[in-house]
């Protein structure tokens, strides 16, 4: 995916679920934005001031939360004011308004955004609650979330499954594609196109 949608003037991002990681809520989502700021501060001026203006108005006062977050973004919209403190209820919800007007910047019919997340299957249960809460924002347009796991390392009621289950319930579009093992021939077309000789030879 990540050619043709970086070719019509998209983001690809990807990030990755750790085990050893499984306390620390939103790993691979402050992974993959990472990896979105450093493109957008490769960018030239014009357009880096073009995206500092839209984070500056997404943000509004709480920028401060996604600096916290993504250190890098201080890079882009400069330092800001704190911000007043909460429960820890009016926290997670605050948190989760700020990321979503976030994300929105970054998904438009001019730069659509893909997120891949892998190895689903160490995902914490506040990246599966914003993961929902992303997928059934009717807001956010030209959004692709792309998730892979090992399914023989998921039980059966493993988190993973009763979430995905949860959201078929929903008007969320899912679609699962079950990746089999390589037969031998599909390996020796692999080589072959790789190191440009026949498949007679590379048998």
């Amino acid at each position: 995916l990540q050619k043709p949608v970086v070719g019509i003037g998209g983001h690809f991002i990807s990030g990755k679920f750790d085990a050893f990681r499984r306390t620390i809520p939103y790993s691979a989502f402050v992974d993959a934005f990472r990896e979105l700021i450093r493109q957008l501060l490769g960018e030239n001026e014009y357009v880096l001031t073009a995206w500092r203006d839209k984070l500056t108005a997404a943000l509004g006062p709480n920028g401060q939360i996604m600096i916290e977050v993504i250190p890098e973004v201080e890079l882009i919209i400069g330092s800001q004011p704190a911000y007043q403190h909460l429960g820890p209820t009016e926290a997670d919800n605050r948190f989760k308004m700020v990321f979503r007007n976030f994300v929105g910047v970054f998904c438009d019919a001019r730069h659509p955004l893909v997120i891949h997340l892998d190895d689903l299957q160490w995902i914490d249960y506040a990246s599966m609650q914003l993961i929902a809460m992303l997928l059934q924002d009717r807001r956010l347009k030209h959004l692709l979330f792309v998730g892979s796991y090992r399914d023989n390392e998921l039980s059966e009621h493993h988190p993973l499954l009763l979430f995905t289950e949860e959201l078929k319930a929903t008007d969320v579009q899912l679609e699962s594609v079950r990746l089999q093992s390589l037969e031998l021939s599909e390996v020796t077309q692999l080589i072959a196109d790789a190191v440009h000789c026949s498949t007679d030879r590379v048998q």
